[in-house]
């Protein structure tokens, strides 16, 4: 049958009741250090206890009254020594799956046995996976991470400072309220150049064909207005990889980017937000 444990209330009551012959000894008379050992031992021997529990019972009633009595479950070394190894064990596995992220994580694990051989068994695979999840270091997210760096995920790329790129597109318009000289219907071209970090379309026209002097236009009102850009990125159609158009880059000391050829979503934001913009006019 298993011993029910006392609560804090009931085991304070209780060594209390222990240490009362104790505490009712007059500590003025000159036998009192003598009478004090002889009753400690009795009281130890009455309740099955050792002499030292009851001394320290009694020292820490002098220093603090009941609240001195209250129980203290301090845990065992081992387990405290336990957790102090999973610990760096943990911190271990960390360094090693940052310094090479395509091990597994029983890799991990079994070089960390070999380094350590006293943390063999301390980890288990899913134990280890579930620490490296939730310091986000799974291999999904180092993945993401490296794609992040390389640039692969386009809808969250975004420069830091105004000015710091310009990208530049040229959007189809519906062919209806425009006619040329004969009185017949064309079609309207939006040629505009829109910075990346604030959304805001910097320099824009509307024309009735697709001309290198279309994009040098619209690219010398941005310049005159606002300033030179570091960088531009545009497509590969025939306007932006011009010479005319890379020698004014060049000689303005703008770095000219352009989209990976075939990789629509390299495109795809700017692209759509100009289109809203034209709707919008």
């Amino acid at each position: 049958m298993t011993k029910k444990r006392l609560n804090t209330k009931d085991v304070v009551m209780k060594r209390t009741a222990i240490l009362a012959p104790i505490l009712s000894l007059n500590p003025s008379k000159e036998q009192y250090q003598l009478e004090l050992r002889q009753k400690i031992k009795e009281v130890a021997l009455e309740n099955n206890l050792s002499a030292n529990t009851v001394k320290n019972w009694l020292k820490r009633y002098q220093a603090d009254a009941t609240h001195g009595l209250c129980p203290r479950y301090r845990g065992s070394n081992t387990k405290a020594a336990t957790n102090q190894q999973v610990h760096d064990c943990v911190e271990k596995l960390c360094e090693l799956r940052v310094a090479n992220e395509y091990l597994s994580v029983q890799d991990l694990i079994d070089c960390l046995e070999s380094e350590h051989p006293n943390w063999k068994g301390l980890l288990k695979r899913s134990t280890a996976q579930r620490y490296l999840q939730a310091k986000g270091l799974s291999k999904a997210d180092l993945a993401n991470t490296e794609k992040l760096a390389k640039g692969k995920y386009y809808n969250r790329f975004q420069h830091d400072e105004p000015l710091d790129l310009v990208q530049g597109d040229i959007k189809y318009g519906p062919s209806t309220n425009v006619y040329d000289e004969d009185g017949l219907l064309v079609k309207v071209y939006l040629v505009a150049w829109i910075d990346d970090r604030t959304r805001k379309i910097l320099s824009a026209g509307f024309f009735t064909n697709q001309m290198q002097y279309t994009v040098n236009s619209t690219m010398r009102a941005l310049i005159t207005k606002y300033g030179r850009p570091r960088a531009v990125y545009m497509d590969n159609g025939k306007v932006y990889v011009s010479h005319s158009l890379s020698f004014i880059f060049k000689s303005l000391g703008i770095k000219e980017k352009h989209a990976p050829i075939r990789a629509a979503a390299a495109y795809a934001e700017k692209s759509k937000m100009l289109k809203y913009a034209f709707l919008a006019t």
